[in-house]
């Protein structure tokens, strides 16, 4: 008589039965063989040890221990997402379940069907939680001449990060500009700080606000955006309001609207649409909606709205027809383009206005070679779907995978090909955000951990030429650390040869060593702070013009 796996034995297994699991695996005998092969037959998308790891937390260790005693393979797939119960054990947190299966040949470096390793994965789950539990404390430093780090009772400028205290004590999203801020709170409700002139802080005035004021909404916000002179809110439910400066049309309310719109107003052509991600510009904006199409409205003189026609305005939200064929996730505009990521595989960026046209220009991000690792944390190869978040500015793209991976991509003044950079530095975590202002050489990544780093391009050492970086070395020039850059080859770009020498890395890291490195803080659209201090800050409080 054959022994086989069947339904009945599952459930006992996920139900935590212990003496019923043990009575089948005597069955089986001491054949590990043909055992394994009875034990790896999948049922209903699961297999044993997939079960065993999700039974009840008295009895899931014991299970596993049996299944892999009896011969049970650690490394068994479940078909859907391809990943083994050693995924399943780390995401759940059965670390002794896990200690066991790592001991029965278990692999750390199994990657499922988006590419996620077991410690990818996570890691992936932590930092979700941690970004969508209710938001954290708000801090914020650099220059604030424009009153959009609030809190002037303590200065202007800020040159570490300080906590802004006129916010609630769980901020969960923040978008800032040169001009102003916002801020959502947990329980949904939206904040402004700044420079007032067009009605950009949607307190019906045009007034500026040293400190955070909230902005009366009959809705509760999800998602914000700041543009320079506009602002762009979406609710929970993925409604699309705007208000500030419409002068390119940037508001989205159709012709005849007014030149500036100084309280929320819902963008009405959007109705229906469910809107999962907005970015916004000094002249335009773009929004991206569930379904993977996306939205432009504004300025479309360089193409950066992706449409065909350019040298022109667009006052209603028009579908980006170029992208109709790929699934947008979210996008980044800067003043001259608009940066898109796309559930493309191999993971893909694109950018509309590159060079001042519209057609998207496709930019593929090469799987970094395995001494281009930033962190013990990050897959070896770029996954399908995996861009998490992209942060446009003037001279370059920050993109962050979800597998914790940093791509910078640089762009030419003249408008030639994009040059993807994979660095390595001091950051030894998963990046799960990325934040920079649209012009300056800084940026602030955001560890799985909510550990901040900020980041500075060295001009200088951007200048040298190719060599082996040799040992990293220690801190230098004002406590950021040396790095270094891998160009991986793209076929794309009609590349062929191999990655050349790692170069002195142009990129410069420090740990900001503030009150919340040990919690999250909240998470951040295109920026996530203010931006960071120039070299000679002014020193009058007067705001800058328009």
């Amino acid at each position: 008589m054959t022994t086989t796996m069947d339904s009945q034995t599952l459930d006992h297994i996920s139900r935590g039965n212990v003496s019923a699991v043990s009575s089948f695996l005597s069955q089986l005998g001491t054949k590990k063989r043909s055992a394994a092969s009875i034990l790896s037959t999948v049922i209903d998308n699961t297999t044993a040890l997939h079960a065993a790891v999700c039974a009840p937390r008295g009895s899931s260790v014991e299970l596993v221990s049996m299944l892999l005693s009896a011969g049970a393979p650690a490394d068994t797939r479940e078909p859907c997402e391809s990943r083994t119960a050693l995924h399943i054990a780390l995401a759940r947190g059965e670390l002794r379940a896990a200690a066991l299966l790592l001991e029965g040949g278990g692999s750390l470096e199994a990657k499922d069907k988006q590419g996620l390793t077991p410690v990818d994965l996570v890691s992936a789950l932590l930092s979700k939680g941690m970004w969508e539990a209710g938001g954290g404390a708000c801090f914020a430093w650099g220059v604030g001449s424009n009153y959009q780090l609030g809190q002037t009772s303590v200065g202007l400028t800020k040159r570490r990060p300080t906590r802004v205290e006129e916010l609630p004590a769980a901020v969960r999203y923040v978008s800032t500009s040169k001009m102003h801020t916002l801020a959502v709170g947990k329980d949904g409700k939206l904040w402004s700080s700044g420079f007032g002139v067009g009605g950009r802080l949607g307190h019906g005035t045009e007034e500026p606000l040293a400190v955070f004021k909230e902005i009366p909404f009959r809705v509760r916000v999800g998602l914000v955006a700041c543009g320079e002179n506009h602002s762009v809110a979406v609710s929970e439910k993925g409604e699309a309001f705007s208000w500030g400066s419409n002068k390119c049309g940037q508001l989205g309310h159709g012709v005849g609207s007014e030149e500036k719109q100084l309280t929320p107003k819902r963008i009405a052509e959007l109705k229906g649409v469910i809107v999962t991600a907005v970015t916004a510009a000094l002249e335009h904006t773009v929004l991206v909606e569930q379904g993977g199409g996306a939205y432009g409205c504004g300025s479309n003189q360089r193409g950066q709205l992706g449409l065909t026609i350019v040298d022109a305005y667009c006052v209603s939200p028009r579908r980006i027809q170029h992208m109709n064929t790929r699934h947008v996730t979210t996008a980044s505009a800067s003043a001259l383009y608009t940066a898109v990521a796309a559930r493309d595989s191999p993971a893909a960026l694109y950018l509309l206005g590159h060079g001042g046209k519209p057609a998207p220009y496709r930019v593929s991000l090469p799987a970094p070679s395995t001494d281009a690792i930033i962190h013990r944390f990050s897959s070896k190869a770029a996954s399908p779907a995996s861009i998490m978040a992209i942060q446009a500015t003037a001279k370059r793209v920050w993109v962050v995978l979800a597998s914790g991976t940093l791509y910078v991509v640089e762009l030419p003044p003249s408008g030639g090909t994009p040059r993807p950079l994979i660095p390595r530095c001091s950051v030894r975590r998963r990046i799960v955000r990325v934040s920079a202002p649209d012009t300056g050489e800084r940026a602030v990544v955001v560890s799985d951990l909510g550990q901040p780093y900020e980041l500075l391009w060295d001009q200088e050492a951007a200048k040298a030429p190719l060599q082996d970086p040799g040992s990293k070395g220690g801190f230098e020039k004002g406590g950021f650390e040396k790095g270094v850059f891998d160009t991986p080859p793209s076929k794309e770009h009609g590349s062929s040869s191999p990655s050349p020498s790692p170069s002195p890395s142009p990129l410069l890291a420090r740990s900001l060593n503030s009150p919340y490195s040990s919690s999250p803080p909240a998470a951040s659209s295109p920026s996530f702070a203010p931006p960071a201090p120039s070299p000679s800050p002014s020193p009058s409080p007067a705001p800058l013009a328009n």
